[in-house]
């Protein structure tokens, strides 16, 4: 296999996100060392795209149930100034791959902003350079032209990063792109430490999955046990596996058997054997 084809291929199968931009700039990083100077220094290596996406991983409001809309991802364009929200609108097929997406999406917001006229300008070139069948110009299209109108309206909102970098968890979610292996370093936050409406959306998402531990344990808990439950319900296929970094908790505090955490099996999601270790071993 040649250079080209292996980091095709890595990144590929490769995926990273954060919720926070400098963890996903320092993960970029670590990802372009851990391909080697050599191979990034190779005549034949080709072009290099680093999936690393800034975005909620953990999905916080659960709004990954209603983005997809008649194989389409649908993503509200909600600046709060209209009385009914913009949508953006991208046909499902076009997600498949992630590297053409954000190219597409990147191209949309540039010819967005560098537009002078007061209606967008043809898009016939794009649909020839990425390949948009005739059946999906219509929706690129109406796409286009709230882009350009938000733009124009000096609402432009980086629409386009926010776009590439929301689509990516939605897409992971879809049970036909799920993972083999989930590996992670979930937040340590605890319930006490947490504002209170991520209190009041913490404890409704632990309830509605068994974790929620209540009475005097419910200020000790944090939120690793349901950023693990939830990256696993979101992410991972049938038979994967997970790694987590998590506290010593884990192993020895009351709340984590409350939470069903500390089990070697999470039954209740039909998911397969989740191995808790402490970080400290």
């Amino acid at each position: 296999m040649s250079l080209a084809d292996t980091l095709d291929g890595l990144t590929q199968h490769v995926i990273g996100m954060d919720l926070h931009p400098v963890a996903v700039t320092f993960a970029r990083v670590t990802y372009l060392l851990a391909i080697g100077r050599e191979r990034l220094t190779a005549p034949d290596r080709g072009e290099i795209f680093i999936p690393i996406y800034l975005g909620d991983s953990l999905q916080w409001r659960e709004q990954n149930l209603n983005l997809w809309s008649h194989d389409a991802l649908v993503i509200q364009a909600d600046d709060g100034r209209e009385l009914f929200g913009s949508e953006l609108r991208f046909p499902d097929r076009l997600l498949a791959d992630a590297r053409e997406f954000d190219r597409l999406v990147e191209e949309l917001a540039r010819r967005a902003a560098q537009s002078q006229s007061g209606s967008p300008p043809s898009l016939a070139s794009v649909f020839t350079r990425f390949g948009i069948r005739s059946d999906e110009q219509a929706t690129i299209e109406a796409t286009f032209a709230t882009m350009h109108r938000l733009h124009h309206e000096g609402r432009d909102h980086i629409w386009g990063y926010y776009v590439r970098n929301m689509a990516r968890p939605m897409w992971l979610a879809r049970e036909s792109n799920r993972v083999d292996l989930l590996i992670g370093n979930p937040p340590w936050l605890a319930y006490r430490h947490m504002p209170e409406e991520m209190q009041a959306t913490f404890k409704t998402m632990s309830e509605r999955r068994g974790l929620w531990a209540g009475r005097e344990l419910a200020t000790h808990q944090d939120l690793s046990a349901l950023f693990v439950v939830r990256a696993t319900e979101l992410y991972l296929k049938a038979g994967g596996r997970v790694a987590m970094v998590l506290p010593n908790a884990a192993v020895d505090r009351e709340q984590w058997p409350a939470a069903g955490l500390a089990d070697t099996e999470i039954s209740s999601f039909r998911l397969p054997q989740l191995h808790v270790r402490s970080r400290w071993g």
